[in-house]
């Protein structure tokens, strides 16, 4: 048995890649319909938070933009005031939380009032007479039991004004602080919060131009708290640079008289008094007035010019330093972070990588990043977390710094500044969700990071319309579908999972759909502008997409029906105007076969297996829950159709699936008696498979095909089927109508409809059992397999609103189920090329392609083949670096197995003529194994899979040949298997 290490040549010259969790978070691919939908937002802003309680501006459709209140639960969430009674909006501004709740600056119909509140719904007082108006409002800041702001009323300019949230306490601080005039002064220059956690006192320090001079003032809002510090020394457009406050300690500010000329750099303290304001140094370099300094050590941390990456300070001239820029980290830092894990996080320029500052340290470490980060703002610490968020692109990141990684929380902000407030390890912020932007909460995780309240439910509509991708397929590692565009249509795209890399293929038709992949490519069905449906076919390029001439002229939309391929050829129903039937194309051509079909649609289906197409045909009786069930087998050649047999079923009926080289399916074995049926095509071949009374009745009967057991459940009972017949009946389950199932691996999942509880089977009646207790949502798309491993599916916790619906992942165990991400469902996805595909909706997009990494996964692409048979390949792990992975294969035809290993090959490879067979591996360059034993029609094998991280995203196919036998070529080719390995 080779193991991978013999690839590991191959790939030799790769750099190890970065590991990929499993499966990763998925990402939106492209919004492809960008018709706008109206939509209602509350757009909650003007956030300011006492650490526990937030207060934010919110119009929720009713009140206008009023005052609202929350804890950061939907529950604690609440109007506080609705001041400018009505639809009309107060539009709250400058809200400052004080000891006893906050105030805030609204306009009540006549213009600007002060205004307090308790945070009571329904608590808002007027804090100055009726006749006091404020005409604009410069600066405000809290101070515990007091807050402070600069406005101007109108008569007597820009003052200082402070207030204790009573009418009493508030006043224009009138007289104590100079060089700001009246009506049209100059404004305050600048403004910073100093808390004094020495005395406890908390106070502002602010600065005002008069004269030539910039005058720096303190105030604790009393007028005995209010003086001036110093006069600063003149200058050309005097101005004050960024600023930061020491615990215990002073505020330490730069200060430059221009900032469009040489500047003279130089830094400033004070602690609030006359005698601790003064000079400290003249730098004699600029410091980065656009990066907010941070306190860390004992120091003030400052962003340097060019060359200087930062400056640091402990308020001394001799304790100023400049630090150079460390390694390829860029030349200036492009903001600090944050204190985290003990030490100082900065950004560098090239937002490449992290720079660390460890305590005492005076030089930086760099820490890459495996994802560059957009450039953007940085205002929010959770944990050891910081949120960025671009304004350019809509979204929000997190940047973890343990673990040096960057991980998308939402989308959907458009170019709006990020508002938030923070309360303790979590901050509400405005959520770009499906219903608008609205009240959010993030802790730094996507998981975490959700909408909290739809505060403006007017209408509930998404921001632009959904693309509603149905099925994807995959030719040459890239996908091919066809989104809804909107007024363009629903034209064939490719990708090859990045937006760059996604194209349209074909403008020319309105709408396209049933995509099946064979070796050459892909078929499916194109509807023109006028309506006719053709056959169509591409290679995964534009140049390369073309509609059929010849087939099913003048058919009507949706005449083409249960598209499917054997080799190169497609079989496929289809109305030429005159009789609905089979068809068959090569690519070129189109031609009728002798097989008519009910122009109803769903009652055809076709199942490829082997080198013939099995068609099972259900045509209307004069009893309306009876169906004549008709067999045919065609190898896509007129003289090659044949009719099977005919049967009655039931009118109620699955797709027919394919298990040990047959197909099965729910028919009659007398009036009324529905049981599992099986057919190879022919009428000796077709039976029922009983052995005992597998008798589902009365039900509808639900298969799974798993690796190494056909699962059927069937009369409230979970059976077990070989396909050699054997059977056994595992356990009691709640069958019913609708009920969803997947096979991982030798695990079963199973989900029945309205049911609160997700189950699993491992085969026998103990492992048979609820393991969650979720709630599928009503438009449930069903399970996404992804490999051996684990599967998605949507849902939201049992007790949740159906708001919280999220994707999920599970494995089959109760541990192994988790929450995914915030994002709903609407069609199981497919893994196409190691990437999954799935429409899931996207706050802002609608429901939209998204696309992830699956991590450690097998993909089965392409089909067994062989004389009437499809043998199979199958793996019951998926390939994780340093295990062993079970295979398992399957052929009812020769005595030995040949498997086949190689790299995904460049090119699917063509059919082997005469036969419709062709190889998965690549034939220029595969190695083998030797012979396997058949045994019982299979055989089993574990193969190591190295533990070499050169070989991580490494993508293999396994293939084997079975013979001899009686097919075209000899032998049997199995399916093929794509294994991604990964982590």
């Amino acid at each position: 048995m080779p193991t991978l290490s013999r690839l590991a040549a191959l790939v030799a010259l790769l750099a190890p890649l970065t590991a990929q969790s499993y499966p990763s978070v998925p990402r939106l691919l492209l919004d492809f319909n960008r018709d706008p939908r109206e939509i209602r937002s509350s757009s909650p802003g003007d956030f300011a938070s006492t650490g526990v309680l937030a207060y934010f501006s919110a119009d929720d459709g009713i009140h206008g933009r009023e005052l609202w209140r929350s804890l950061g639960t939907s529950a604690t969430t609440a109007l506080v005031a609705d001041v400018r009674a009505g639809y009309e909006s107060s539009d709250p501004r400058s809200i400052m939380p004080i000891a006893t709740g906050a105030v805030f600056l609204a306009d009540d119909g006549g213009g600007l009032r002060l205004f307090s509140t308790d945070g009571m719904p329904g608590s808002a007082t007027a804090l100055l007479p009726s006749g006091s108006r404020f005409v604009r409002v410069i600066a405000a800041e809290s101070l515990g039991a007091r807050a402070v702001f600069f406005a101007d009323d109108g008569v007597h300019g820009v003052e200082l004004w402070s207030t204790d949230g009573t009418p009493s306490g508030t006043a224009p601080m009138r007289g104590l602080v100079s060089g700001i005039g009246v009506l049209g002064a100059p404004l305050v220059n600048w403004m910073r919060t100093v808390r004094r956690e020495a005395n406890g006192e908390t106070s502002v320090v602010f600065s005002v131009p008069a004269s030539g001079v910039l005058l720096l003032y303190r105030s604790d809002g009393t007028a005995a708290g209010t003086r001036l510090l110093a006069p600063l020394p003149q200058g050309i457009n005097p101005a004050i640079g960024p600023a930061c406050t020491l615990p215990g300690g002073p505020t330490l500010f730069v200060r430059t008289p221009s900032l469009t000329s040489t500047p003279n750099w130089s830094l400033w303290t004070t602690d609030g008094t006359v005698a601790g304001t003064g000079l400290v140094a003249d730098l004699g370099f600029v410091v980065d007035p656009f990066v907010l300094p941070i306190a860390f050590d004992g120091r003030a941390w400052f962003g340097g010019d060019v060359g200087r990456f930062a400056m640091s300070t402990d308020g001394t001239a001799g304790g100023t330093r400049s630090h150079t820029p460390p390694g390829a980290a860029g030349q200036r830092v492009s903001c600090f972070l944050g204190v985290a894990a003990g030490s100082l996080w900065c950004l560098g320029g090239t937002r490449s990588g992290l720079v660390r500052f460890d305590r005492g340290a005076t030089e930086g470490v760099v820490v890459p990043l495996a994802t560059q980060i957009p450039s953007g703002e940085y205002q929010l610490q959770l944990g050891e977390r910081f949120v960025h968020y671009s304004s350019v692109a809509g979204r929000l990141w997190a940047i973890d710094v343990r673990s040096a990684s960057v991980v998308e929380l939402a989308i959907g902000f458009g170019n709006l500044p990020f508002a938030h407030a923070k309360l303790g390890s979590r901050a509400l912020i405005r959520y770009g969700s499906r219903l608008g932007l609205e009240l959010g909460v993030t802790d730094g995780t996507p998981l975490g990071t959700t909408l909290v309240a739809n505060l403006n439910d007017e209408t509930g509509l998404v921001p632009n319309a959904s693309s509603w991708v149905a099925d994807f397929a995959s030719f040459r590692g890239r996908a091919l579908f066809a989104p809804m565009e909107g007024r363009a249509g629903s034209r064939p795209w490719t990708s090859d999972g990045t937006s760059a890399n996604t194209a349209l293929l074909f403008p020319e038709v309105a709408s396209a759909w049933g995509f099946v992949e064979t070796a050459g490519g892909v078929f499916l069905v194109m509807t023109d502008t006028l309506g006719v449906s053709r056959l169509g076919f591409s290679d995964g390029t534009a140049a390369g997409t073309r509609v059929i001439p010849s087939s099913v002229p003048g058919s009507t939309p949706g005449r083409i029906e249960a598209l499917v391929t054997l080799g190169s050829r497609a079989v496929f129903a289809g109305y030429d105007g005159a009789t609905s039937r089979l068809w068959a194309s090569d690519g070129l051509v189109s031609w009728p076969l002798p097989v008519l079909v009910p122009f109803d649609r769903g009652n055809v289906a076709l199942i490829p297996v082997g080198e013939r197409v099995i068609a099972r045909v259900l045509h209307p009786t004069n009893d309306p829950y009876v169906m004549s069930c008709e067999i045919w087998t065609t190898d896509g050649s007129v003289a090659g159709t044949a009719r099977g047999t005919t049967l009655q079923a039931p009118n109620y009926q699955e797709p027919p699936v394919v298990f040990a080289d047959r197909i099965w399916f729910t028919a009659y074995e007398s009036p009324g008696q529905e049981t599992l049926w099986t057919s190879d095509g022919t009428a000796e071949g077709t039976m029922p498979y009983l052995r005992g009374g597998l008798r589902p009745t009365p039900g509808w009967m639900h298969l799974a095909v798993g690796p190494t057991k056909l699962w059927v459940i069937g009369a409230g009972a979970l059976w077990a089927v070989d396909g050699r017949g054997g059977y056994e009946r595992i356990a009691s389950v709640p069958a019913q109508y609708g009920l969803r199932l997947a096979a991982i691996g030798d695990r079963l999942l199973l989900w029945p409809n309205n049911a609160t509880a997700l189950w699993s089977s491992d085969g026998t009646a103990a492992g048979t059992r609820p393991i969650a207790s979720l709630v599928a949502p009503h438009r449930s798309a069903g399970f996404t397999p992804l490999g051996a491993r684990g599967a998605l599916f949507p849902a939201y916790p049992t007790g949740g609103a159906p708001s919280l619906e999220s994707l999920w992942f599970t494995d089959g165990t109760p541990q192994g189920t988790r929450a995914l991400a915030a994002l709903r469902s609407n069609t199981p996805g497919r893994v196409r090329g190691g990437r999954a595909y799935l429409v899931l909706e996207d706050p802002f997009a609608g429901f939209e392609t998204h696309v992830l990494t699956p991590g450690a996964s097998s993909e089965v692409v392409q089909r067994g083949c062989g004389g009437p048979r499809a043998p199979d390949l199958v793996a019951l792990d998926d390939p994780v670096l340093g295990t062993s992975m079970r295979l398992h294969g399957r052929s009812s035809a020769g005595a030995i197995a040949v498997l086949m290993l190689s790299l995904v090959p460049p090119s699917p490879p063509a059919p082997i003529a005469p036969s419709p067979c062709s190889f998965a591996v690549d034939p220029t360059a595969f190695a083998t194994a030797p012979p396997i034993g058949l045994v019982n029609g299979g055989f089993s094998l574990a193969m190591p899979i190295p533990g070499d991280p050169v070989l991580r995203d490494l993508s293999i196919v396994l293939q084997f040949a079975a013979g001899p036998s009686d097919a075209t070529l000899g032998a049997d080719l199995s399916s093929g298997l794509r294994l991604n390995l990964g982590q």
